[in-house]
């Protein structure tokens, strides 16, 4: 009856939006989405920069906004998280996915993921028509002997991975495997899509260096606010080179012309006057405790 784009025609609900949905119903604890504790939300600071905001709001605040950002945001994300080049606000990392696709895939286009990889993603590139294949995973990243493989069989427009506690693996890559990777990336002109959410989240380990650190020419890199302050802003960025990012730039004025304001200044007034860093440590001290409780539930 409906004459469908190619790959609506097939495609089916998000499985992860059905598993939140789930999740928020009382009688369910469900532990298969990504949900951070709601219990270390930092409840009081916000609520003093709700109150802040009522009293205070800035002149531009119900205003149409530039498309790459808050400028005053972008650049206390760069100074506070040490990112040297240019970045562009995004609604959520998965709107960083989606611009990416629209800038890259055409349909019947070929993608790279890593197997098993994040559904949200998959689901992003499919929408828009792609193909996408596997490479299998080791306990130090990514099979580097079977991504070249296939890198000199075929023709990839790009290749997805989460380094860092990788969903729904949690492995992460070794420094080596990045810099290797980073090589393998420079050597086929093959461009990485870098998600990286849970960087800050480890336990013990340092914060380790970026894929795009190695290759910052091929290298997309995503970073959010959902899981280290709360989703409900979405909030995330893209760091990419001015030529990428400029063509991502272009994409977004065309999906949503910029990035709900309100939340842009909810997120910098939060970095302003807190320290998100110390808020993150009692993020990892939690986590670690309530991984312990959960893993030794389990082997009981």
């Amino acid at each position: 009856m409906y004459n469908y784009s190619k790959p609506y025609e097939t495609i089916k609900g998000s499985f992860i939006r059905n598993i939140l949905k789930l999740a928020t119903q009382k009688e369910y604890i469900s532990f298969a989405g990504g949900l951070p504790n709601n219990a270390l939300f930092p409840r009081d600071e916000l609520k003093q920069i709700f109150k802040h905001y009522s009293q205070n709001l800035p002149e531009d605040i119900f205003q149409y906004a530039p498309t790459a950002g808050l400028p005053k945001l972008i650049r206390l994300i760069q100074k506070q998280f040490d990112l040297k080049d240019e970045l562009l606000i995004c609604s959520g990392a998965q709107q960083a996915l989606d611009l990416v696709s629209a800038v890259f895939i055409n349909q019947g286009d070929k993608v790279l993921v890593e197997e098993p990889t994040f559904l949200g993603a998959s689901g992003v590139f499919k929408s828009y028509g792609a193909k996408c294949d596997s490479v299998s995973l080791e306990q130090d990243g990514v099979n580097l002997e079977e991504l070249e493989k296939k890198l000199q069989n075929n023709n990839y427009k790009f290749f997805y991975v989460i380094p860092n506690f990788q969903n729904p693996s949690s492995i992460s890559y070794t420094n080596k495997k990045r810099k290797d990777l980073a090589k393998l990336a420079k050597k086929h002109h093959l461009i990485i899509i870098e998600d990286d959410p849970y960087a800050n989240l480890h336990f013990k380990n340092k914060i380790k260096p970026k894929i795009y650190d190695y290759a910052p020419m091929n290298t997309i890199y995503i970073g959010s606010f959902s899981k280290i302050l709360i989703p409900a802003l979405r909030v995330g960025y893209i760091m990419a080179n001015k030529e990428l990012l400029s063509k991502i730039n272009i994409a977004k004025q065309y999906k949503d012309l910029h990035t709900n304001l309100y939340s842009q200044y909810v997120l910098y007034q939060y970095l302003k006057e807190y320290n998100i860093f110390a808020h993150i440590k009692i993020l990892q001290k939690e986590n670690e405790q309530q991984c312990e409780i959960f893993y030794k539930t389990l082997k009981k």
